[in-house]
């Protein structure tokens, strides 16, 4: 379904400041309202996607974090190079 909860309250809030006003004569608005109702759900929901697309993350957390991590795997793998050559058999004429 393409209806949105806030338009869809907000016609009914619409309807019925119509009727208020208007009395009687407002229902001749009801059809224009119930016609309205996808077309400005639709509009609503592209906008709030929008404004997610537009929502900046928080970069800096990111980079910070990014780069905190870079440093911790640099230094995990110059641990295992250092242990990698602690290993490595000195006298190569042993190799098969």
């Amino acid at each position: 379904m393409c209806f949105n909860r806030k338009v869809l309250i907000g016609l009914g809030l619409a309807a019925v400041a119509i009727f208020v006003i208007a009395g009687r004569s407002g229902a001749s608005f009801l059809p224009a309202l119930i016609a309205l109702a996808c077309p400005l759900s639709m509009v609503v929901m592209f906008g709030g996607m929008a404004a997610a697309r537009r929502k900046p993350t928080s970069d800096a957390d990111t980079t910070a974090t990014g780069t905190d991590e870079i440093a911790e795997l640099r230094a995990e793998v110059a641990q295992l190079r250092a242990a990698q050559t602690e290993r490595a058999p000195t006298d190569v004429s042993h190799r098969p």
